[in-house]
């Protein structure tokens, strides 16, 4: 026992067994708290999930009999008389003015905005409509509507004089008021033999045209009508999922839809477009989430069997500045956020590939901690919706650290707890073995002189206990850290003279002192390519050997040249030669320099020429500008240089003949007072270039 340390057996007994003891409570106590809070917030988001599931199957239920219960009455009225008096518009005679106001509205007004939600360009016969009938109600109705857009169903009538215009102003007031009153965004009135749209509420570009062959042939409202065509039962009701509807410019649109009947015989369809506010106001709560335990991270939504939204997320409507950052933290492409920001909506638009959001579109029911839709971690409770034919997911979710955040308060003050504790059996251990800590302070006073740089520093070793053994082998490390701080020195030395051989002297300093990545971006420095042409000829008539040599010459040449005119050689690829002015120094004169020193090596070339009787060439590209230069330390030390500078000489470079030296815009401007340039044109190229007059 005498060569023991008293202090240390009692720290280490004392604190492992006071640590150990702490660590198991404490790890009792966490895993009781997140099970018993996991549960707790799995069972409220089911009862939230089951609640929603019942309102969302309410609503659409409901809508079903809305549906078929004004499948008789008025719509019924409306739609016979629309429908006659439509047919009177088939013979109507185009009028040439109406006809070219209509197309000048498209193309001022509608195509642009296709275009927008698209992004791309839309023709205008892929929208435009086809028969004159659809052509002249769109022109009273829509062209020469004097409501702004999103407000057209204010009109009551046209001032044609037609039968139309009087059924319009007869029943449009009482349809619309009606549907729209009840909720429904838009009322739709089918000629169920034609297909054609008799009459819109809300006067989109689908009015009037032909689900049966016009532009709007193909789309969830043409399959409604399609469907309820084939199988027109009375009493039926059907709805299509949402889909992208080209006549609002994209907006994602579900629809119902009856059939209507007269005599005993289907004649019309009756189409209403679903009401998504009325789906929201479900879905959020009427955005009263916290009332409903969601906290600021809880919400519910619906998802389609394509894995996309079909409610809107709660963070585009409450913080849509941050729900964009956290998708474009996700990689998402902007087109799309900008789309869900036009829209103000995620439905279709965001993708919902969770694994809750697949397990209920699967049919199944269940919970699980899972990541959800914007990246954070979550727990979340899902089921199926299967009602009038959609296949829909409902998920309720709220993020782990929210759920957790009791948890986490508790075991922050478990730990101060227990580091109190051992702050006092630390305390005690101390004051008894105060007597024992005059050998282990001598240490450290010791061992902080060596760790400070003073390698000359000796340790007491006579003593026999642990602390002369740690004596001796500190006495031994200190002989051999000056042994390896020796060699160190010697290898730093190499390797930054290896350093500076691969990349600027500046640059080497710093990826000295960084040891790892650096990038620095260059505000203004003037970047040469220089491309040795007739090389591979050269090789073919000597050999391999003579050739290499050759390059090697040239390039030596090249760093003598680069070297008196103040030019850094960055790399050479085979016959490529990338160099700097101003890099490592800056240079007021860069550009001069720089072709100062093309010239130099052009030179060079042609005196080898002229001794070795080749056809070698050199063609040149300077360009001037900001520049990033990048040094990559991980494992292997790479140099680039990037930036629009260096991309521009190397086109220039690119676009020169054999012996030319071209020179972007920006050197042109900066030297055009001390040398003559002639323009270089290069069809199908935008970018201005020049070539130096030597003889000018």
């Amino acid at each position: 026992m005498a060569n023991l340390s008293i202090k240390s057996k009692l720290l280490v007994m004392l604190l492992s067994v006071s640590l150990f003891s702490t660590a198991v409570i404490a790890s009792l106590n966490y895993y009781a708290t997140y099970q018993a809070l996991q549960n707790s917030e799995f069972s409220h988001l089911t009862s939230v999930r089951t609640a929603r599931t019942a309102q969302i199957r309410q609503l659409l239920d409901r809508l079903v009999l809305e549906t078929r219960a004004n499948s008789e009455g008025v719509a019924v009225d409306a739609a016979r008389e629309f429908v006659g008096a439509f047919r009177q518009l088939e013979d109507v005679t185009p009028d040439p003015a109406r006809e070219a106001a209509l197309r000048a509205f498209y193309r001022e007004q509608i195509l642009p905005a296709l275009a927008e939600d698209s992004g791309a360009k839309v023709e205008l016969n892929s929208v435009y409509p086809e028969t004159p009938v659809a052509r002249y109600l769109q022109y009273e109705y829509i062209a020469n509507n004097p409501f702004p857009l999103g407000e057209r169903e204010g009109m009551i009538r046209a001032e044609d004089g037609s039968t139309y215009s009087q059924v319009h102003e007869k029943f449009h007031p009482r349809i619309s008021d009606l549907f729209l009153g009840l909720g429904y965004s838009n009322v739709i009135l089918i000629d169920i033999e034609t297909g054609e749209i008799v009459y819109t509420a809300r006067k989109y570009i689908s009015f009037a045209t032909s689900l049966s062959d016009g532009p709007y042939a193909h789309g969830n409202l043409a399959d409604l009508f399609r469907s309820l065509q084939r199988s027109p039962d009375r009493g039926r009701v059907e709805i299509v999922d949402f889909q992208r509807h080209r006549a609002r410019r994209g907006i994602p649109t579900a629809f119902i839809g009856t059939p209507l009947f007269s005599n005993g015989r289907a004649f019309a369809v009756l189409a209403l477009e679903l009401p998504v506010e009325e789906i929201d106001r479900v879905m959020t709560g009427e955005q009263q989430w916290e009332r409903d335990g969601l906290g600021k991270t809880g919400e519910v939504y619906l998802v389609g069997a394509d894995l996309t939204m079909r409610s809107n997320s709660r963070f585009l409507i409450e913080t849509p500045e941050a729900f964009v950052q956290q998708e474009l933290a996700l990689d998402t492409p902007q087109v799309e956020i900008d789309r869900m920001l036009r829209q103000q909506s995620t439905i279709l638009n965001m993708k919902v590939a969770s694994f809750a959001a697949e397990q209920a579109i699967a049919g199944s029911e269940g919970t699980a901690a899972t990541v959800g839709y914007l990246g954070a971690d979550i727990l979340a409770s899902w089921s199926p919706v299967r009602v009038a034919g959609l296949e829909w997911g409902l998920v309720a979710k709220i993020d782990t650290d929210e759920a957790f955040a009791p948890l986490r308060k508790m075991a922050r003050n478990m730990l101060i707890q227990a580091l109190l504790i051992l702050l006092l059996i630390t305390l005690v251990v101390m004051m008894l073995a105060t007597s024992f800590v005059r050998p282990v302070n001598d240490l450290i006073a010791r061992v902080q002189q060596a760790r400070s740089g003073n390698t000359d520093v000796t340790f007491a070793t006579e003593t026999g206990d642990e602390i002369g053994d740690l004596s001796r082998s500190f006495s031994e490390l200190i002989a051999g850290v000056k042994k390896q701080t020796r060699l160190l020195e010697e290898a730093t030395l190499q390797n930054q003279q290896l350093l500076e051989n691969v990349m600027p002297k500046a640059m080497a300093q710093r990826m000295r002192v960084d040891q790892g990545d650096i990038s620095e971006t260059i505000e203004d420095v003037t970047v040469v390519f220089a491309e040795l042409r007739g090389l591979a000829d050269y090789t073919h008539a000597t050999s391999d050997n003579e050739s290499v040599t050759a390059l090697k010459r040239l390039i030596g040449a090249f760093d003598e040249a680069a070297a008196r005119h103040g030019v850094e050689r960055i790399k050479t690829v085979g016959d490529t030669y990338l160099a700097v002015t101003g890099l490592s120094l800056p240079l007021l004169d860069h550009m001069q320099r720089t072709v100062e020193f093309a010239r130099t090596a052009r030179n060079i070339v042609m005196n080898f020429n002229h001794e070795q009787g080749t056809q070698l060439g050199l063609t040149v590209g300077i360009g001037s500008g900001p520049v990033i230069a990048d040094v990559m330390g991980q494992g292997q030390i790479l140099f680039q240089l990037w930036g629009a500078a260096v991309i521009a000489a190397d086109h220039a470079m690119d676009c020169g003949e054999t012996n030319d030296i071209v020179v972007t815009r920006a050197v042109h401007d900066g030297l055009a007072e001390q040398y003559a340039f002639k323009p270089i044109e290069m069809p199908g190229s935008e970018v201005a270039l020049w070539k130096l007059i030597d003889n000018a």
